[in-house]
């Protein structure tokens, strides 16, 4: 099986299988099979947050579960399945309506995730069976929550006091006067956390400093801050910077060490985190030589010779990722204007085409960098996207940018 190009290596055998007859009319099947070759790639719906990859293989997985033949259309109420990962058995069971892995009871989607994120665990670092068994008890021995924390970072949200000018009407003047006045920002950062034992955890809370964390501590702090639970008497609740290092280094820190931690926390915003990863992204469109990125502030625009047209996907990197369906705008060039300008981005127009993401939450830098390469791909993109073929086909035909190859990669932040 391939997932995405990664080779997975996953053999069904099917021990036993249960019919609905009586005790004295029980069947009895074993077989021993690979998984159907299966090339796909991930499928979701655009408002959907779950993972499509684990989505997707789980519903392979369950495909090639026991299931009822011509005559019963019911699937057996009882089976054992042996999943072999890297040549290691994993037995998954079913006992009316109940499922156990490896002897541990289990929900049958709980049970496909597992099974799903310890294959792809296996396919994509090639280690052994041993070492993919010991990967499968770590992360069957880990709450959900906490699973879930130590891929995704944990979020976190603290106030900080900035010193704004604002303008305030004066009731006594009666005239709008500029006060400098405090303003409480909160910020939303996310942290690394790692398991460091059976019960325990560490949180990167600065920079190379880890604080530890226990089990129950840490589901508390999840249930808080990540799934948003109002819990008053808790000590996590609202806590701050100063006494978070407090309850997980067990002193309390220095000026300079606040100081240097909240620096880290603020370098580590969740919207940051996301735009700055997503432009980082964008700049890899530098090696492609039908585009060029230009980038001055926050404005960024990319040229593109595509195989039938000439594209322009511009936008405005913002403080916040908005995530929306369309935050940028993409245009195919159809004219040449009038003002010759020392700029060739601003020497072409044309008509914008509508291309909509597949799913919200997608970063300025991500639609910017997938638009791209759809239109450096337009011949093969128009066939999947209709806008983009009613723009290529329409009455106004696109023009070409004659000196492209001579057009330079710009990428000024300040």
């Amino acid at each position: 099986m391939q997932v995405n190009g990664i080779k997975i290596d996953i053999e069904i055998q099917t021990n036993e299988i249960n019919g609905h007859a009586s005790e004295d009319g029980i069947t009895k099947l074993k077989r021993k099979h690979y998984m159907s070759p299966h090339n796909w790639e991930s499928r979701v719906d655009r408002y959907s947050t779950k993972d499509p990859l684990v989505e997707d293989f789980c519903k392979v997985l369950e495909l090639n579960l026991p299931r009822g033949d011509y005559w019963d259309r019911f699937a057996p109420h009882a089976y054992i399945v042996t999943f072999y990962i890297s040549g290691f058995p994993f037995l998954f069971e079913k006992n009316n309506n109940r499922f156990k892995l490896m002897g541990v009871n289990i929900t049958k989607k709980e049970g496909l995730v597992a099974l799903a994120k310890t294959a792809m665990y296996a396919g994509t670092s090639k280690k052994a069976g041993g070492e993919v068994f010991l990967f499968f008890n770590k992360y069957m021995e880990t709450p959900n929550l906490i699973k879930r924390a130590m891929e995704e970072r944990i979020e976190y949200k603290f106030p900080q006091t900035e010193y704004k000018e604002q303008n305030v009407y004066n009731y006594i003047t009666h005239k709008y006067e500029f006060k400098t006045l405090p303003k409480t920002i909160y910020h939303k950062v996310l942290i690394n956390v790692q398991k460091i034992s059976k019960k325990k955890y560490a949180l990167e809370i600065s920079d190379n400093v880890w604080g530890e964390m226990s089990e129950k501590d840490l589901l508390s702090f999840i249930k808080i801050f990540v799934n948003k639970r109002r819990n008053t008497r808790s000590k996590w609740w609202k806590i701050l910077p100063n006494h978070l290092w407090e309850e997980t280094m067990g002193d309390a820190p220095t000026e300079s060490q606040l100081n240097t931690m909240i620096q880290f926390l603020l370098h580590n915003r969740k919207d940051k985190i996301v735009i700055d990863k997503s432009l980082e992204l964008v700049r890899t469109l530098e090696t492609f030589n039908d585009i060029r990125v230009r980038r001055k502030g926050t404005s960024l625009v990319v040229l593109v010779r595509g195989k039938e047209a000439f594209w322009c996907i511009c936008g405005e990197i913002p403080s916040k990722n908005i995530g929306g369906l369309q935050d940028v705008i993409t245009v195919m060039f159809t004219e040449k204007t009038k003002d010759e300008t020392e700029s060739l981005y601003l020497n072409y127009g044309g008509r914008e085409v509508c291309i909509d993401n597949l799913m919200g939450g997608s970063s300025i830098g991500d639609q910017i960098y997938t638009r791209a390469i759809l239109c450096m791909n337009d011949a093969a993109s128009k066939e999947k996207i209709s806008t983009m073929k009613q723009r290529i086909e329409g009455t106004r035909k696109p023009i070409a940018i004659d000196n492209f190859d001579d057009v330079k990669n710009i990428w000024e932040e300040e």
